[in-house]
């Protein structure tokens, strides 16, 4: 979680929602459990109001 807030973190998270703006996009992962996974914590920090489907619950 401390790793988003680096410059270069902050700069393609930025990236990540100006695309999930244009259209529908996908973050994926092979974590087993999405509490665990490093892109759950990018949503969950930057990501605010945006539909967040787990396709593994």
């Amino acid at each position: 979680a401390d790793q988003l807030e680096l410059p270069e973190a902050q700069a393609q998270a930025a990236q990540m929602l100006a695309l999930a703006a244009e259209k529908p996009s996908a973050l994926l992962c092979f974590e087993r459990d999405p509490r665990h996974c490093h892109r759950t914590l990018l949503l969950e920090a930057e990501a605010k109001g945006a539909e967040v489907v787990d396709l593994y619950a």
